[in-house]
């Protein structure tokens, strides 16, 4: 794939599979994504489109495909369970690209305005005591994730070693001057002034970035510069 964090590309169809007790619907593994689809839509082998877990489809495009009641509040795709089967992705017919777009693993998140889920602003609380309003920042990133072990197919294989550890003491730190994920009214205004008067000077220059302390996956604080 060309783009392991994708959350739409395209994918070949590896198999399609029987539903007990379903007439109307099957069991279609593209990409080693599972989706439950009407019966007789696809076929083994073929290409196909996949929006997986967390992909937001534009509503139009969702009310084209007639999919808008299987996806969450937001149009967001979501794993659903029927007749004891998991579906964790939308297929997307081809139809729905250009056809010079039809390459397996080919991302296509801006072709179709497809998003990946971002989660709301949330309180988080800081070294200091005190709680604050945050979006997450990209930028400030959890780095011990790895992309889903679906899109990167041959990462590990059966013969491969597997050693686990256990972490008995120690620390892990990271930190790092982060640009803001957007501006306050204030802030806009300062940067304004700092540009065209030069009032402020370094400290309302660098105001659009803050400096971001945290473990490997917890925010501990934000300080703004």
């Amino acid at each position: 794939m060309e783009n392991n964090n994708s959350c739409c590309f395209v994918a070949k169809i590896n198999e399609v599979r029987a539903i007990e007790g379903a007439d109307n619907i099957e069991l279609v593994i593209a990409g080693g994504w599972n989706a439950i689809t009407k019966k007789g839509e696809f076929k083994e082998g073929a290409l196909t489109i996949i929006a997986t877990t967390d992909a937001v489809i534009p509503e139009k495009l969702s009310e084209r495909m007639g999919v808008a009641n299987y996806l969450r509040k937001g149009t967001r795709v979501r794993t659903v369970k029927l007749r004891g089967v998991y579906s964790e992705c939308l297929i997307i017919p081809i139809i729905y690209a250009k056809a010079k777009s039809i390459v397996d693993g080919k991302d296509l998140m801006e072709e179709l305005g497809i998003t990946k889920y971002e989660p709301p602003v949330k309180q988080i609380q800081l070294a200091s005591g005190k709680t604050r309003k945050c979006r997450e920042n990209l930028d400030f990133g959890v780095y011990y994730k790895f992309p889903n072990l679906k899109n990167v197919t041959g990462m590990f294989t059966e013969e491969d070693s597997v050693q686990i550890t256990r972490k008995i003491h120690g620390t892990n730190f990271r930190a790092g001057i982060i640009k803001k994920v957007e501006l306050s009214l204030y802030d806009k205004v300062r940067l304004f002034l700092n540009s065209k008067l030069g009032i402020g000077g370094d400290s309302w220059k660098w105001c659009e970035y803050e400096f971001y302390i945290g473990s490997h996956n917890v925010v501990k604080d934000i300080q703004s510069l």
